[in-house]
């Protein structure tokens, strides 16, 4: 485990500056990296817990600076744009993935749902190549961020009701959860936050602060069966 974490910080040093010379963006070397060096490459980096774990505190904090860096003046006045562009962005390739699993693969109707909802799903993995060139607060980006949020969420919902209709063990009320724990999130969490903030100043324990409380957010939405990088953002 120490050797795997020896190899990370020292790959999480030398990259920054490699894929500066070559002029590609960090993220994108560290993706080719992470294939190279992980179990499906040389299998330098295994799957461990801890290894996995620090994989998934990153996804959650590339969400958590997307949503924090977005102008929500902007967003509040381009809300309608983005709830359309997401419909977009998950309707049509939603059917396109789903009816060609269907008809050309002869999958079953779940698993073509299930394929239609991985071919609506779409990330901000390169949201720090938009925020690198300081573009992140202009209304189309605004409008991409959250349409990308609006698909990710339909795609998401997709999966909960999939694994909830083939595992017998999966609890329906789970779901239920997920306007109480959207209320924590969104009104609950930021009022704790200006509490807290009134009265600590230190970076240290600002910084540990606002990570417990992404990491929490992440959880709550995993308990109601939606994947927590929903809660991060």
């Amino acid at each position: 485990m120490l050797f795997q974490l020896l190899i990370i910080i020292g790959l999480l040093f030398l990259v920054p500056p490699v894929c500066r010379r070559i002029h590609i963006p960090a993220i994108v070397g560290f993706i080719l990296v992470g294939m190279a060096f992980g179990p499906f490459g040389l299998g330098i980096i295994s799957s461990a817990e801890v290894i996995t774990a620090l994989g998934k505190l990153g996804i959650l904090y590339i969400l958590f600076q997307s949503g924090s860096e977005i102008d929500h003046n902007v967003m509040h006045f381009q809300r309608g744009k983005a709830v359309v562009y997401g419909l977009y962005a998950f309707v049509f390739p939603f059917l396109i993935g789903g009816l060609l699993s269907y008809w050309l693969l002869g999958e079953s109707v779940l698993s073509s749902v299930l394929m239609g909802a991985m071919f609506g799903s779409h990330t901000l993995m390169t949201y720090p190549i938009v925020a690198r060139y300081g573009v992140q607060k202009t209304r189309s980006v605004s409008i991409v961020v959250g349409g990308t949020m609006i698909a990710m969420t339909l795609s998401l919902l997709v999966l909960a009701v999939i694994e909830g209709s083939t595992e017998q063990s999966f609890a329906w009320w789970r779901i239920g959860l997920l306007p109480v724990i959207i209320w924590l999130v969104l009104w609950l969490f930021p009022r704790v936050a200006h509490s807290f903030f009134m009265r600590h100043t230190e970076p240290v324990i600002t910084s540990l602060f606002v990570m417990l409380l992404l990491v929490g957010a992440a959880y709550l939405f995993d308990l109601a069966g939606i994947d927590g990088i929903l809660g991060a953002f």
